[in-house]
């Protein structure tokens, strides 16, 4: 493997090419179909080799993709595929090592891997698993290995054919490269880069060239492998991954692996981080490993949570990705992530599939899985709100952020990641995996048909997935003859990898074929050959200049594989290029497949997509140059004469060229075209949630299925509609009776309309600069050296801007042919290569081509028959023409790379992109709060792709955008990170990341092993529970902290983050400081609290005794006892700790021996503030205070318990209609495979039927313990309850919903704080808010988390009170074993550590040092109380699940609240694993038990402790999930959801809320994909909560929920939840009023959330100074009234009903033509009389009451 100047652009499935010779026997080419070896040799090669590594006793019924290394010695001959050059192994690695990243893709089959790990081995189903294949593998296996062993010492020039490896191995090392799983870092021969992602210079093919996925050229390797050319089918050798090394004898010891089929010693799931450990510690390349590990922190997988996850080679390879990257491109690092198979898995975009693919093979709506276009943008790429460059907010007029992204952007980009799957077995790599998924190698797009065809909006206005690339269209005459064509080698193989050709073409001598002669030049180029030796047939051919036609070529229009030798084939490989999706009038052609019963679709003429048909008096017949040949229709014209094109669909013989008839719905790669004179249009399908379709309309029926006009064309996608002055889209729709005329609606509530299309120039004359252009110009251009010299002049420069050059078709000037070409600030398309170069010039960097030609499509037309489009009213849609990678009669699997290629482009160079990295790299680096400064110039250097250090005037990176060495040297050179005068900033510098601390402990302290240590025992162990966070021990894709992490109080205040306090809690605060005690005294080991594990017994050993440990500390010191601690304080503080800490530490080690002085030095200063924060502590000599504990009060002890379902639950299969219910057919039938079964369900008699659609409801069976606490009496469900900012409709609710609905970590947050508007100003939680109120009236309250912490239960910190975090298993309590002997000793140095956290100056002393001391403080003061008091507390229930031991410990909690003196406890345990995107029901299965099993041990418990009247149960999740499935037979994230409450005084046996009355998208719940708007907001449920808990004063209720008032009289009170309750909401007495009122604007705009809670308060104060009611209030409705002048007319702007606009056109209020726009906004006004009938006609007199409003 040599480096390669550029990056490839193609995904590599293949493993890597490793060049030091395999250690252990040769590899299998074919699996065996008998148990004993045959004892004859096989005559016909393997096509596929054996992925077992012992003989099977059964013959394979699939072949293996890949071969194995076989344990069983082989019979027959050894199998090298190239001499040695050596007679002995050798014994070093590599010297040219793999460096490029993998960037394969293909469908998946596994669950996501933020929910539970899935409980069946395999992630996923396979789509062939939901919709099996048609058509079955056509490779079978070998019958007999060869017997015939090798005689020679030395590997074999010939691969050998054996079923199982040769008993004699090779002695000497292959220098055959590997295959890579990787982009190539090895230039192809033709000096361009390959659009192939490979590590490999020759490689073999397999027989579906899975292995051998991708391949580039290395001229300084000299091999060529002889079974490439006479295998049958092809061989290959596979070496190992990438990176991959031999084993070195000379090392102390091995790392085990997995093998499913052998037993493996233990700690396998400790491996991998014990690798990572030793290369943080002791790698060369540390800013690399830095930058990787904060690479991996933004790119997060949880092995945790993936099956398997003791594997070790498949985790290290994925987080090796990073290694690799590190000095490449962000760009390049989201590649590898995307094709990560791990990645896959976690987001569980592996198997995903598109809607066409699902429904046409099943019959069934499957949707693509959204899980990886929702995080990929969210946590990877842009993040959730609009950035300037320098990180803050872009703002709208109002003060408001603006969305990055929104629901149609995920679903687009859920389209795009489709078609993933997994590489094929092979051998030489660890797994443990019994269903043979390959979990090691990245993932592969072999199967194009899976993936989405169709256009794809970007993220910008009115762009798409494909702007600035060039048409297809304008590809010139036979353009494989043209500059940047390219050909890949397949060896003997004639079937095709990137394009779809039927698999019985392949070896079929009979079949045609496209054979070229010795005098072509494309021979001579693919030979490469030379007299003496022959053709050397290079493995990538790259066209750097035109080339003459010859012979045959001069009459195609196209080749898919060329034949140069009797058993060598090649590839061609088509340039990137778009289609418009809509065509110019009469230019589309009609074309059919399958003769005359087939179907017909529209086909651009100029593209090669159907054979040559011709319709004579000689027959209507079919004619092929070569078999699979497609022409364009001039040609077909040409051939057959202009009378005897086909006038339309006929039967027609292809006799002379076999297998051309063909059609299949469920397969249209197995289609193939004819031409006919017919001509074809191009129509447009409208759904009611403006999603559109494409349909063709040929003259003839029946239509291809995935765009006939007919409910089985379910191919939408969104569009940018033209918008309104509001921002509304304005599309037809049935609710304006499609556009009130203008398209035609149809039965399945659609409109189909007629499209125009209009192409033209753009500029007429010079424009006046590159800015100009690049807003005006979409469409690409292929550069002008890629056609005939005479097709273009020579090129000029702009006038006013030099950096563009126009070039013109000769003799001509501003044409749309026209040609422009920039500077690619973003290096688009910088991998394409030498195609775009200038002629005569080298290959250059950043040129983009555009055409001077812009396209539009319209729907309605203007004049005077079209009176509903008069101005000023309405106007006819305009729109750009959508763009698309795949052509619709001809897709092939190359455009799902390049389709790939551009949206990983496109999210990495969106303006966002680089403050939204920028910030997060530098959070990872350590600076928690940058400026906006900074983080501009770390942006900059993001997008220059390089960063000039001022001072040293040096340039760090390659000036190629995103590149990471000029991020990383922007964020560690910039003035705030080198300026020290920054320390004494407040706000500078952050808490130190956990593991972060630990390593820079060990570096600078010298650690070192143990001579008794070997490579394979553990080193850190059980860091997540000890400090909170490890390498490979990642909770979910969302890493151990949120970079925005907040804590309450001063940071949320004053918009600060502090990321890592996020982990700071009472258990890893003990954790950490007495990891490093044990460290400093004993090295690393388990015993006393350390950071390692017992590897050689718990011993406690005297201090410096390191014989139980496998390693030490080192550091000595160089000079006396202040020298040596001041050098200790320099290293682990960064010169930070003050000379007077340095001296009370001196004083302290003064009396110690020599010996132990070091160690008291190292575990005082890691107690310091200044070590755990990068900020200064000025000491004020006060000592600090824990915070206060309120004395309790005579009221009685009540608790809410709520156990916290995070990650979206599917709570609709939680609480489901009952089978005798109305609507469990429609639930049956949208939720299709995620539906429960009759079986599934325990019946649930609905105690207040009539607010329900059902009487009995089911509850899964998977937790009955919600039905048995139902029925005693004790629970009831709140039904189709989430986060609600006001009531909304299906036509309102996009306005009146400010948050990111749907996002995870978005809606958790509302879910927990309850506080739609931020009102509280805190980011407090509503469980904290209720304990604050109840604080200030003198109760004792207490938050607690066990294992965790979360929003809803932070408070004021103000108060004095924080959330304390106990662990499930109890509290550890800080302890420190002597230095001078082995009792614990910590109260010797607790002097020293409380004056290390003395009080500080807080103007000169950072929050974050602060933060840490006061933590410290408090958590020591509350460990060693409450570890005695649980010490004593038995409990009657087992608990025996992890949900069980978390419930456990707040039973005994609560079962101290005398001894605790507390009144009032919150308590949040949290239930993960709910995120999981794939095989939904079956996950949910999984999880159900251990919930169920810890509630009902909770239940119980209560019940036996007298406690069940005291505590109020909450069982919630943030957000329901999609009613129907998606492709993974998986449900993404929705909104509404269904939640649970239990209690001794719960009035049980109920069902509050509204239950959807339906499932159907037709529901007035439904806003698409089966995402629920919820009934109640939380505010409901919460209300009675609280009224129970004790806050019943409205004004004390304002404080707890903030936007209670804009719910209306929609929530429920203690009266309506508890058996005790007895409070009402004042306001509310069934009594109502709407009132309207009419605002005059400047401009057409909704009101506020703020405006609308301002108009009620207003309202409500009317009513006091003029009535004696109470009264709620808030805006139900709001339209936007435009009076016209002309015939006084007034219309509705935007009429909400089921989300239809009207067809109209942007409004100018401050026009001529306009009177004047007014808001009408719809109030409704609850009141109550509380006194008698007096003071209620004010309020009822509408007319009055509205004008004094």
């Amino acid at each position: 493997s040599m480096p390669s100047d550029t990056p490839s652009s193609m995904p590599s499935g293949s493993p890597s090419a490793s060049t030091v010779p395999s250690q252990g026997p040769s590899v299998s080419l074919k699996p065996s179909t008998s148990a004993e070896p045959s004892s004859a040799p096989s005559s016909i090669p393997s096509a596929a080799p054996s992925t077992s590594s012992m003989p099977s006793d059964t013959p394979s019924s699939m072949p293996s993709g890949s071969p194995s290394a076989s344990t069983v010695p082989s019979q027959g001959p050894s199998v090298s595929l190239k001499p040695s050059t050596s007679a002995e192994p050798s014994s070093a690695s590599s010297s040219i090592p793999s460096a490029a990243p993998s960037t394969s893709s293909m469908p998946s089959d596994t669950p996501s891997a933020s929910g539970a790990p899935s409980i069946i081995p395999s992630p996923m189903p396979s789509v062939s698993e939901i919709f099996p294949s048609e058509s079955p593998s056509s490779a079978e296996p070998s019958s007999a290995p060869s017997s015939m062993p090798s005689s020679s010492g030395k590997p074999s020039e010939t691969p050998s054919l054996s079923a199982v490896p040769s008993i004699h191995p090779s002695v000497g090392p292959s220098i055959v490269p590997s295959l890579s799983g990787a982009p190539s870092d090895v230039p192809s021969s033709s000096g361009v880069p390959s659009l192939e992602p490979s590590q490999i210079s020759h490689v073999a093919r397999t027989t579906h060239d899975y292995v051998a996925d991708d391949i580039a050229n290395a001229n300084e390797i000299e091999v060529v492998l002889e079974t490439q050319m006479t295998s049958a089918k092809g061989g290959v050798l596979v070496c190992g991954s990438e990176g991959e090394i031999s084993s070195d004898a000379d090392e102390d010891d091995y790392f085990d692996y997995w093998n499913w089929r052998l037993d493996s010693s233990n700690p396998e799931s400790e491996q991998k981080k014990t690798v990572w450990t030793n290369i943080a510690l002791t790698a060369d390349d540390q800013l690399c490993q830095r930058t990787a590990w904060a690479l991996s922190q933004i790119f997060q997988i949880s092995p945790s949570f993936l099956a398997y996850n003791s594997l070790s080679e498949a985790h290290m390879n994925y987080y090796d990705g990073f290694v690799r990257n590190c000095n490449k491109s962000y760009k390049e690092t989201l590649k590898t992530v995307a094709f990560s198979v791990k990645m896959g898995m976690q987001l569980s975009h592996v198997g995903s599939t598109s809607v066409r693919t699902a429904y046409d093979s099943s019959g069934r709506v499957l949707f693509p899985d959204e899980n990886f276009a929702r995080e990929c943008m969210q946590l990877e790429t842009v993040g959730l709100d609009m950035l300037n460059m320098d990180g803050t907010l872009v703002l709208d007029r109002f003060g408001r952020s603006i969305p990055t992204y929104d629901m149609n952007d995920i679903l687009t980009f859920a389209r795009a990641w489709t078609g993933f799957g997994y590489s094929e077995r092979r051998g030489n790599y660890e797994e443990n995996d019994p269903i043979k998924n390959n979990w090691n190698d990245p993932m592969t797009l072999r199967d194009g048909e899976r993936h989405d065809w169709f256009p794809k909006t970007d993220l910008t206005i009115d762009g798409w997935i494909g702007d600035r690339y060039p048409l297809c269209s304008d590809l010139p005459e036979r353009a494989f003859l043209k500059t940047g064509a390219k050909y890949v080698l397949l060896g003997r193989s004639s079937k095709p990898r990137y394009q779809f050709n039927k698999n019985n073409w392949d070896g079929n001598e009979s079949a045609k074929k496209m054979i070229l002669r010795e005098s072509s030049q494309l021979y001579s180029m693919l030979c490469a050959g030379d007299n003496e030796n022959g053709c050397s047939y290079p493995t990538v051919v790259k066209l750097t200049e035109n080339i003459p036609c010859s012979d045959l070529e001069c009459h195609i229009d196209t080749v898919r594989v060329v034949q140069v030798a009797p058993e060598v084939f090649y590839e061609y490989v088509r340039i990137p290029c778009v289609h418009h999706a809509f065509f110019e009038d009469d230019m589309a052609k009609a074309v059919w497949a399958g003769g005359a019963g087939g179907a017909s679709m529209c086909a651009h003429p100029s593209q090669p997509v159907a054979t040559t048909t011709c319709c004579s008096s000689g027959g209507d017949t079919i004619s092929c140059k070569y078999l699979g040949e497609y022409v364009t229709w001039a040609t077909n014209k040409d051939r057959c004469g202009d009378p005897n094109v086909c006038d339309d669909k006929t039967s027609v013989s292809d006799a002379s060229c076999k297998g051309q008839i063909r059609y299949s719905f469920r397969s249209p790669a197995d289609n193939h075209f004819q031409w006919s004179n017919a001509t074809c249009n191009v129509k447009i399908k409208v759904r009611m949630d403006s999603m559109v379709a494409l349909v063709h309309v040929p003259l003839s029926n029946p239509v291809v299925r995935y765009v006939e006009n007919s409910v089985g064309n379910m191919n939408y996608f969104h569009v940018p509609w033209p918008v309104d002055a509001i921002g509304d889209e304005l599309f037809p729709t049935v609710d304006n009776a499609c556009g009130e005329g203008t398209c035609v609606e149809q039965e399945d509530w659609t409109c189909l309309c007629d499209v125009d299309v209009t192409n033209a120039r753009a500029y007429s004359a010079d424009p006046p600069n590159a800015e100009d252009i690049l807003s005006k110009l979409k469409i690409g251009a292929f550069p002008p050296n890629y056609f005939d010299p005479a097709d273009y002049a020579a090129g000029t420069t702009l006038p006013e801007d030099s950096t563009v050059t126009v070039y013109h078709t000769s003799g001509n000037g501003y044409t749309q042919d026209t040609i422009f070409r920039l500077e690619d600030e973003t290096d688009e398309f910088f991998d394409f290569g030498a195609e775009y170069k200038a002629s005569g010039d080298s290959p250059v960097k950043g040129y983009v081509y555009l055409k001077n030609m812009v396209s539009n499509i319209q729907i309605g037309q203007t004049g005077d028959d079209y009176d509903y489009y008069t101005t000023p009213a309405r106007k006819p849609l305009t729109m750009r023409n959508p763009l698309m990678f795949h052509d619709l009669v001809a897709p092939e699997i190359r455009d799902a790379h390049y389709e790939i290629d551009a949206v990983i482009h496109h999210l990495t160079s969106h303006q966002n992109a680089a403050p939204f990295i920028a910030l997060q790299l530098i959070q990872h680096f350590g600076i928690a709060n940058p400026s906006p400064g900074m983080i501009e110039r770390v942006a900059t250097a993001y997008r220059e792709g390089k960063f000039i250090h001022t001072s040293t005037s040096t340039t760090y990176g390659d000036e190629r955008f995103s590149n990471l060495n000029a991020v990383v040297a922007a964020i560690l050179l910039d003035q705030e990170a080198t300026a020290f005068t920054l320390d004494a900033d407040p706000t500078s510098g952050g808490i130190k990341e956990p593991i972060i601390k630990v390593l820079q402990f060990m570096r600078a302290m010298e650690y070192k092993q143990s001579p008794h240590d070997r490579n394979i025992y553990p080193k850190l162990s059980g860091m997540v529970a000890k400090v909170g966070q490890m390498a490979y021990e990642s909770p979910d894709q969302f890493s151990f902290f949120l970079p925005d992490y907040s804590p309450p109080g001063p940071f949320a205040q004053g918009e600060l983050f502090s990321p890592p306090a996020q982990v700071l809690t009472m258990s890893t605060t003990v954790a950490t400081i007495e990891g490093f005690f044990a460290f400093a005294r004993s090295g690393l080991t388990g015993s006393r609290g350390g950071f390692g594990r017992n590897v050689f017994g718990n011993d406690v050993l005297s201090a410096g005794d390191y014989s139980k440990s496998v390693g030490y500390l080192g550091f000595s010191g160089p000079g006396d006892d202040t020298e040596n601690v001041q050098l200790i304080a320099d290293l682990l503080t960064g010169g930070r700790l003050s000379p007077d800490a340095v001296t009370e530490i001196v004083n302290e080690v003064g009396s110690m021996s020599e010996d132990n002085k070091v160690m008291l030095a190292q575990q005082l200063i890691v107690t310091s503030p200044e070590f755990h924060t990068s900020n200064l502590a000025e000491r004020n000599g006060n000592e600090r205070h824990p915070s206060p504990i309120q004395e309790g009060t005579d009221d009685s002890y009540k608790a809410i318990v709520i156990l916290f379902a995070s990650g979206g639950l599917d709570s609709f299969n939680v609480l489901a209609p009952h089978p005798t219910c109305s609507i469990f057919n429609s639930y049956r039938s949208n939720r299709g495979v995620l539906a429960l079964r009759d079986s599934d369900l325990l019946p649930l008699t609905n105690g207040n039927s009539t607010e329900q659609p059902c009487d009995t409801f089911g509850v899964n069976n998977a937790i009955p313990i919600l039905k048995t606490i139902y029925d005693n009496g004790h629970g009831q469900f709140h039904a189709n309850v989430g986060h609600l900012h006001k009531p909304v409709t299906k036509g309102n609710w996009r306005t009146e919903t400010a948050t990111h609905l749907f996002s995870h970590k978005t809606m958790e947050r509302e879910a927990q704080l309850v506080d739609a508007f931020q009102e509280d100003g805190w980011s407090t939680g509503v469980c904290g808010r209720m304990l604050d109120v109840l604080q200030d009236r003198g109760l004792s309250v207490n938050a607690i988390g066990i294992d965790g912490k979360g929003p809803i239960i932070e408070g004021n910190p103000a108060l004095g009170r924080l959330v304390d975090v106990v662990s499930s298993w109890g509290v550890n309590t800080l302890t420190r074993t002597s230095l001078t002997g082995t009792g614990n000793d910590l109260a010797s140095i607790t002097p020293a550590m409380e004056y290390l956290n003395q009080e500080t100056d807080l103007e000169r002393t950072g929050i974050f040092a602060n933060y840490w001391s006061q933590n410290l403080i408090d958590v020591l003061n509350k460990t060693d109380n409450l570890s005695d008091l649980l010490s004593g507390v038995n409990l009657h229930e087992s608990f025996g699940t992890s949900t069980g031991r978390k419930l456990a410990m707040v039973a005994k909690l609560m079962k101290l609240n005398e001894e605790r003196n507390v009144n009032r406890d919150v308590f949040l345990v949290t239930n993960g694993g709910h995120d999981g995107h794939s095989l939904a029901k079956e996950n949910l299965a999984g999880l159900l038990p251990n919930i169920n099993a810890g509630i009902q041990d909770f239940y119980n418990e209560m019940a036996h402790q007298n406690l069940l009247d005291k505590v109020t149960f909450v069982f919630i999740s943030e957000f329901g999930r999609t009613i129907t499935p998606n492709s993974g037979r998986g449900s993404d994230h929705a909104w509404g959801g269904n939640a649970y409450v239990w209690g001794g005084e719960v009035q049980g046996g109920r069902i509050l809320g509204q239950y959807p009355l339906s499932f159907d998208n037709t529901d007035e719940s439904n806003i698409g994909r089966g995402r629920l708007i919820p009934s109640r907001s939380w505010e409901s449920m919460w209300y009675g909560i609280a009224n129970w808990f004790g806050i019943t004063d409205e004004n004390e209720m304002k404080q707890v929920l903030p936007n209670n008032g804009n719910m209306g009289c929609q929530l429920y009170t203690d009266s309506d939840m508890y058996t005790v309750g007895n409070n009402t909401i004042n306001g509310c007495n069934d009594r109502q009023v709407t009132m309207k009122l009419s605002m005059l604007l400047n401009e057409p705009r909704y009101l506020t959330g703020i405006e609308q809670k301002k108009i009620c308060r207003a309202a409500i104060a009317l009513t006091v100074q003029n009535a004696n009611v109470t009264s709620r209030c808030f805006v139900t409705d709001q339209q936007i009234i435009v009076n016209f002048v002309e015939d006084d007319e007034r219309r509705v702007l935007y009429e909400k009903k089921h989300d239809g606009r009207m067809l109209q056109s942007v409004v100018d209020c401050t026009s001529t033509l306009v009177h004047n726009c007014t808001l009408s906004g719809r109030i409704a006004f609850d009141y109550q009389n509380t006194n008698g009938n007096d003071g209620t006609e004010y309020v009822e007199n509408v007319e009055r009451f509205t004008q004094d409003m």
